[in-house]
C-alpha cells in the first residue's frame, strides 16, 4: 500500500506516468477536493504559526537526481530554478536531511539548504507527523526553488550517523501565495 503523500504528489507531478495512471484510474480520480483541502490547511498553518527568524530548513534528495542546468543557469527571462509541482517536505534537522540525501548508497547524495523569510514559509507539521522528531515543514504545491549561492561538498562523519560526502546546495523557496483556501 502506498503512502497517501506519495499518491498525492504523484498525482500533482503526473509522474511516474504508470503510477499516475494506477492511482487515478487512468485520470478519472485526481483527488482534487482532498488536495485542495490539504493545500488550504498547509497555507493556513504556515500563515498563522510563529516561525523562528532565519530558520534553516533542509531537504535530502534521495541520491537519485542531479539538479538540471536550468537550476543554476538563468533562462532568457532571468529565471533559474525549478517548480515543485507536489507538496515539498523539508526539515529543520540537518541530520534527518542527510539520512534522506542518498548517503546510504545513492550515487548523488545531496541536500538542499534553505533559509525561510517572513513571506515565503512552510508549515511546521511536526505535531501532526508520524515522525515528530523530524521537525518537518511542508510547503504548498507549485512552490519555486531557486539557487541561493554556490554549492559545496560536506564531509559527513560517523558522529553524524553516516560516513561519506554530501553535496550541500543553498536554495531559496518561493511559496505559491496564490493558492485558494477553503
Amino acid at each position: 500500500m502506498e503512502r497517501l503523500a506519495q499518491v498525492y504528489n504523484t498525482v500533482l507531478r503526473r509522474e511516474p506516468e504508470e503510477d499516475y495512471k494506477r492511482f487515478t484510474g487512468g485520470g478519472v480520480n485526481t483527488y482534487a477536493t482532498t488536495i485542495f483541502v490539504l493545500v488550504s490547511a498547509v497555507k493556513k498553518l504556515s500563515a498563522t504559526m510563529k516561525l523562528p527568524a532565519g530558520i534553516e530548513l533542509f531537504r535530502g534528495t534521495g541520491g537519485k537526481m542531479e539538479l538540471p542546468d536550468s537550476f543554476y543557469k538563468a533562462d532568457e527571462k532571468g529565471r533559474a530554478g525549478f517548480m515543485e509541482y507536489g507538496f515539498l517536505s523539508t526539515t529543520a534537522s540537518k541530520e534527518v536531511a542527510i539520512q534522506y540525501s542518498g548517503i546510504k548508497g545513492g550515487a548523488l547524495p545531496m541536500v538542499l539548504r534553505m533559509v525561510t523569510g517572513p513571506i515565503d514559509r512552510g508549515a511546521c507539521i511536526s505535531e501532526l507527523s508520524q515522525y515528530p522528531c523530524e521537525e518537518e515543514y511542508l510547503w504548498v504545491p507549485f512552490s519555486f526553488v531557486a539557487p541561493d549561492g554556490p554549492a559545496w561538498v560536506q564531509l559527513v562523519t560517523p558522529a553524524d550517523g553516516y560516513r561519506g560526502v554530501v553535496k550541500m546546495v543553498p536554495a531559496r523557496i518561493n511559496a505559491n501565495l496564490k493558492t485558494e483556501t477553503v
